[in-house]
């Protein structure tokens, strides 16, 4: 089935970010539930973000101000976007998928560059999100109980939910973005850890397994 397409009018002058009108970059993907099947009619829309020196880009929520083109998933839960080239006096480009968060969660790709344009296009290949109702938030309590460790990284192993995802990684490891994550629930989850040993010098890697049941909230302490 042929993929919808929409594109729209841009303004050049938009937060002072500079576009390449004669080239156009094209993002494709597929959008999927909980079961793998695919969720047509779905928003995506996609923004093109310029830090400020008050607010960082990766915190700033994406506003109509740098909103640059949407699209709709088709019966196949394809999309296909097509947005002129920024080329100057941007930080990022941010993909949301389901804004609305309509029974469906939010999900937003972040950090996305030019440079992972191949041929002027980007594969996102599969995207999942997930039913609401089926979802628990896991709040992960960080307690330091050695003065020589610090807590470095948080990686999750398991049904997530993630709502935001850096297409490339970040210098800076934001943990609060991890401490906080939707579930699937009635799984168990693996949270693996990084700690930095100052007194050995050598950084630690240390799993543990979550249980999640079909509560709505689930709490774990991380002592470390």
């Amino acid at each position: 089935m042929k993929k919808i397409v929409i594109l729209l009018l841009f303004v050049f002058t938009a937060c002072e970010i500079e576009y390449d009108g004669e080239t156009k970059l094209i993002v494709k993907g597929i959008i999927l539930d909980d079961n793998n099947d695919p969720i047509k009619n779905k928003d995506i829309k996609l923004f093109v973000s310029r830090e400020s020196a008050s607010n960082s880009f990766v915190w700033s929520v994406p506003s109509e101000s740098n909103f640059i083109g949407k699209a709709k998933t088709n019966s196949d839960g394809a999309f296909t976007l097509a947005i002129p080239k920024p080329k100057a006096n941007y930080s990022e480009i941010i993909i949301v998928i389901n804004e609305q968060q309509n029974q469906y969660n939010e999900k937003q790709l972040r950090n996305i560059q030019v440079d992972n344009f191949i041929n002027y296009e980007l594969n996102l290949g599969i995207q999942k999100i997930y039913d609401i109702s089926n979802l628990a938030l896991l709040t992960v309590t960080a307690n330091r109980i050695n003065t020589n460790k610090e807590l470095v990284r948080i990686e999750y192993i398991g049904e997530v939910a993630n709502e935001i995802e850096f297409l490339n990684p970040m210098e800076i490891n934001y943990l609060y973005n991890e401490i906080n994550k939707k579930v699937v629930k009635n799984q168990n989850i693996i949270i693996r850890y990084t700690l930095k040993n100052y007194a050995t010098n050598v950084d630690e890697i240390v799993e543990d397994t979550i249980l999640i049941d079909s509560s709505p909230l689930i709490n774990y302490n991380l002592n470390y």
